[in-house]
């Protein structure tokens, strides 16, 4: 709760990375305004809006945390998470979808990941999103014949971060696994 009637004191670092994303999509929706078209877009730019949102104001405001979760909570957490990803791979699952379906707040979902796995859900699902675009990707019965395709499929509205991403991950770019299935499968 305030206790003056002053606004909310936002680290500037928190601003500065709202306002970058922002800047960004705006950018890139701007070149490419039909990607807006697409429905998985839509979702995970919106999701990621609100999560940058979120981490800006979750320190400007105290907040109650589940410190007394416990470890194993916390694995049976994941395991929650991790059924209900697999139940839903035909679209992209967010980390709001994660918070309303296991009915947990986005700090208690950050901390198991980061008490369990050692990394956030957001790269957790991102790696989820990146293998399923690599299957994608090399499979013969794919209907996706471009990268770009392929991508915005799973959400991934700034192109040229996937494809670092997905360098990062696999170790080649997006468009040699395409061009190694054509060639394969033609």
């Amino acid at each position: 709760m305030l206790r003056s009637q002053s606004a909310l004191e936002v680290k500037e670092q928190h601003k500065a990375a709202l306002w970058g994303f922002v800047q960004q999509a705006l950018a890139t929706f701007c070149e490419n305004p039909e990607n807006l078209h697409q429905p998985a877009v839509r979702k995970v730019l919106g999701d990621n809006l609100l999560m940058a949102m979120g981490a800006m104001l979750e320190e400007a405001q105290p907040m109650v945390t589940a410190e007394s979760i416990s470890h194993q909570s916390y694995r049976r957490l994941l395991s929650r998470a991790r059924e209900y990803v697999l139940e839903n791979m035909s679209e992209p699952v967010t980390v709001l979808d994660l918070c309303n379906q296991l009915h947990v707040s986005r700090r208690t979902l950050q901390n198991a990941f980061h008490a369990i796995l050692g990394i956030g859900p957001n790269a957790w699902l991102k790696r989820i999103r990146l293998n399923v675009v690599r299957r994608e990707l090399i499979s013969p019965w794919s209907q996706s014949t471009t990268v770009k395709d392929a991508a915005m499929q799973w959400g991934f509205w700034h192109l040229g971060q996937f494809a670092t991403d997905y360098q990062q991950l696999f170790a080649e770019k997006p468009s040699l696994t395409l061009h190694q299935r054509m060639r394969e499968w033609g």
